[in-house]
């Protein structure tokens, strides 16, 4: 493959290629076309599992937030160990570093919760 320095960064499925990077080489495959592959019940149960969780993201996503001068998402969630009470992430990266941020709360004003979790993350920082 060519040397062009903005193709080196590019990674993923794009225009029915696929780029890779293995051994420090970037690679470039046609896509593969699934149009034909018959999946078995549990492949099909898992794939649309798979799906929801990709739109779940997707639709997090459109609630970008700055989180110490990177982009960041937040996102609701059901706290799986109390049905009374719900949370709040907030997701970023920084220096290559994943960051996970957690508000946990009893259900009440879930606006007034979103309010304050999103003034203590203004204040936020990532230490160098």
């Amino acid at each position: 493959m060519a040397n062009t320095p903005g193709l080196q960064q590019l990674r993923g499925r794009v225009a029915g290629f696929v780029y890779r990077l293995r051994n420090g080489k970037q690679t470039l495959s046609q896509a593969p076309d699934l149009s034909r592959v018959a999946w078995s019940p549990a492949q099909g149960e898992h794939r649309q599992r798979f799906g929801r969780g990709v739109a779940y993201a997707r639709a997090a996503m459109e609630e970008a937030i700055p989180l110490g001068g990177e982009p960041a998402v937040m996102f609701e969630y059901e706290c799986p160990s109390s049905h009374d009470s719900f949370g709040l992430v907030a997701l970023s990266i920084h220096n290559n570093k994943g960051y996970w941020l957690t508000w946990i709360a009893p259900q009440g004003n879930a606006e007034a919760d979103k309010a304050e979790f999103t003034e203590i993350l203004s204040t936020f920082s990532f230490a160098e």
